[in-house]
Formats: structure tokens, sequence, C-alpha cells
């Protein structure tokens, strides 16, 4: 989770919500592991942490923003959320161009 300011709110932060991992097959949610998954919650088309690491892997973060927080006396008390997605082979690589793009997408974030 990252908290970052936003200049219409005083008190209260609005929040991204950071998912990190391996995409993986349709095939793998209808399997005995992405049943457990679903179970808790994770969704298909999330990212997903798996060992042993398969051999050829692609690598996604995803990125919500969310506005549930902020109070209604805000200038903008029902501003919407926004959803983003990298992806790439390489989870050093994608680390830096999400950090260079969350950096860019929210100046002055903490």
């Amino acid at each position: 989770m990252w908290l970052s300011k936003d200049p219409d709110v005083e008190t209260w932060q609005p929040w991204l919500l950071i998912h990190a991992g391996l995409v993986v097959t349709d095939d793998f949610w209808s399997g005995r592991q992405g049943q457990g998954l679903r179970r808790f919650g994770v969704t298909p088309g999330s990212p997903v942490l798996l060992l042993p690491r398969p051999a050829a892997c692609q690598w996604m973060i995803t990125v919500t923003t969310g506005t549930f927080m902020t109070p209604p006396t805000a200038v903008h008390p029902r501003a919407v959320g926004a959803s983003y997605r990298w992806t790439s082979r390489d989870g050093g690589d994608l680390a830096h161009r999400v950090a260079t793009d969350l950096a860019a997408l929210f100046p002055g974030a903490n």
C-alpha cells in the first residue's frame, strides 16, 4: 500500500493498492490452487505468487486507487478511483518501470 496526499482533503489520504505476482492461465483458476485462492478473495486475472515458479513466466503489477476514505465534506467527495496494469518478463525492470510511472502519475506522493 502506498499513501499519497490529496490537495482537496485536509485530514484524509487516498490509497493505492498494489498487487504483484505472476500472470497465470485461465486453466489455473479452475484447478486446485486457483480454487483455493478464490476462496480467500483472490479474483481471476489477479497476479499471484507460485512455488515452484514456472521457468517461463510473465510478471504483473496492478495498482488501484481508492476514494472510499474521502469524507463527504471534501471538495470532490465522490471522486472515481482508477486501475493501472503493467506486465513484463523481467521482474526487476518491471518494478523500476512501475516506480517511475507511479512517481509521474502521483507527484508528491509519500
